[in-house]
């Protein structure tokens, strides 16, 4: 059970099979939130699925506050986990201020470490998760900074995805 595991009330977490859109700069936001809403109620699976997203080297996220991607973010972690795969959850709210090493718990801290001097891959959820808990605009930037330099040399590595 990972630190911020430990903090939170245990739950049961339930699959959703959610899709996800690209980002349409030209549509109009409320009618694509619509569409993406009323999609899944009448059981169509339109768009990409975890899977789908997982092959792409990086993939950003968004959805309404409430939505449960942090939950949802956890979840794919624990499953690639299970699968034997290297993947990690990273809050990004603790990162302006905290280390990877106090954040993540000390077998993962120990997984990450190996994964930093091999040539794997792994997959890292970062989220957000709060904007609110930011003080300044520039807090985002710092924990993106701080993540940066505790992946280390290993940032400049290809991934073949």
């Amino acid at each position: 059970m990972d630190k911020l595991d430990q903090k939170q009330k245990p739950f049961k977490f339930i699959e959703l099979d959610r899709r996800f859109r690209k980002l349409n700069l030209q549509e109009n936001s409320e009618e694509a939130a619509l569409e993406s809403y009323t999609a899944s109620l009448i059981g169509l699976k339109t768009g990409l699925s975890w899977n789908d997203l997982l092959e792409r080297p990086l993939v950003v996220v968004l959805g309404e506050p409430g939505s449960g991607k942090t939950w949802e973010f956890r979840e794919r972690a624990r499953i690639l986990r299970d699968r034997g795969e290297k993947a990690f959850f990273i809050p990004l709210d603790r990162m302006i201020t905290e280390s990877l090493s106090n954040i993540l718990s000390e077998e993962e801290f120990k997984i990450f470490s190996l994964w930093q001097k091999n040539n794997e891959t792994a997959t890292f959820f970062l989220d957000s998760v709060d904007e609110a808990k930011y003080r300044r605009t520039s807090d985002f930037m710092t924990a993106l900074d701080r993540f940066r330099n505790a992946i280390g040399v290993a940032v400049q590595r290809k991934v073949d995805r």
